[in-house]
């Protein structure tokens, strides 16, 4: 069981502006799967494409396909051979990724994980049936100190963003796809001024 940080340690990371991706090289995970190696360039902007690129093992780089991209964690599924344990290098040929700064520290935070449940019930059933149907994520924010203003500035522009929250000392953060919903500026004589945001996803969610 990994220890909890403290209120005012636990960090909010946002993703920035695309930046090239090119020439990152890849680490094979499995023989069907790889990952950017560079854990700073693994949020692959959702606007590009990556192209890949395969070492021919003699003076050429040449385009490889792939089935589909996790652009959350920055691994890519592969199929067919040339990808396992003796495959040649694999790096990116061009594409774009978020990198990922703090951007607050939290006091308290919320970070709730649902499905939406659907009813299906059948003619004479007594009972309910449900089967589940798409996943989301919701939260808030309460900060002590902020980094910077870039959660005004993408709460102004409605464009989703990566927001990752690490609360453990040596657990996996938590990081999704999400639209700022609103901010909400409070204070009172007995404690400090405080600034809420909360947020919805809009994507993926990953447990890293």
């Amino acid at each position: 069981m990994s220890g909890e940080l403290g209120g005012n340690l636990v960090s909010i990371k946002v993703s920035g502006n695309p930046t090239s991706l090119a020439e990152a090289a890849l680490e094979r995970i499995t023989d069907n799967e790889w990952q950017i190696e560079n854990e700073a360039f693994r949020v692959v902007d959702l606007d590009t494409d990556p192209v890949l690129e395969q070492y021919d093992g003699s003076t050429n780089w040449n385009e490889i396909p792939y089935e589909s991209v996790d652009r959350l964690s920055g691994k890519f599924t592969f199929s067919g051979d040339g990808h396992g344990t003796n495959a040649e290098p694999i790096r990116v040929k061009s594409g774009n990724y978020l990198p990922m700064t703090v951007a607050a520290y939290a006091h308290a935070y919320s970070y709730n994980r649902a499905v939406e449940l659907h009813e299906v019930p059948r003619f004479l059933d007594t009972y309910k049936r449900r089967i589940h149907g798409t996943k989301f994520a919701s939260g808030s924010l309460s900060q002590w100190d902020v980094k910077d203003t870039y959660y005004e500035t993408a709460l102004i522009a409605g464009k989703p963003v990566v927001l990752e929250i690490k609360a453990t000392t040596d657990g996996d953060p938590q990081r999704v796809w999400a639209i700022l919903e609103n901010e909400e500026l409070s204070a009172a004589l007995d404690s400090p001024q405080d600034l809420a945001v909360s947020f919805v996803s809009t994507g993926k969610l990953l447990n890293l």
